[in-house]
């Protein structure tokens, strides 16, 4: 049981990053968003409680480098301090539900996380190098 609830936090932490993805359309990010198989995986958004949620405002984002040319990917949306702590009790909401699903349920939805992170692991690796340079 511990060790499925570690594993279900760590997936659900890496979903996370995955999914709160960065990156827009200017110089460097173009041509990483044109070079990739799925360019819908390259987004500008926060993702909370399940949905993409994008900056407002003109004063709402913060540039992302490209770690090695420090050229802008994209932008991230900046939250106020009251949209993390919201995020952070629907992350806790959310990992309250993961902790009741059975096992079973559990090895299907990792085994699609899989399959899906399979197949699209060269926009995934090109897109954490550009943003983290690992």
């Amino acid at each position: 049981n511990s060790f499925c609830t570690l594993l279900g936090a760590t997936v659900l932490l890496f979903l996370f990053r995955m999914l709160r993805r960065t990156i827009v359309g200017q110089a460097a990010a173009v041509n990483l968003r044109s070079s990739l198989a799925t360019p819908s995986l390259f987004a500008e958004a926060a993702f909370v409680n399940g949905k993409e949620v994008p900056a407002s405002g003109a004063a709402a984002a913060h540039t992302v480098l490209h770690t090695c040319s420090q050229q802008p990917l994209g932008q991230v949306p900046n939250q106020t301090s009251e949209e993390v702590h919201a995020a952070i009790a629907d992350a806790k909401r959310a990992f309250d539900e993961w902790a009741k699903t059975t096992p079973a349920k559990r090895a299907k939805i990792i085994s699609r996380w899989a399959e899906l992170m399979t197949a699209h692991e060269a926009d995934c690796a090109a897109i954490l190098s550009a943003e983290s340079g690992k």
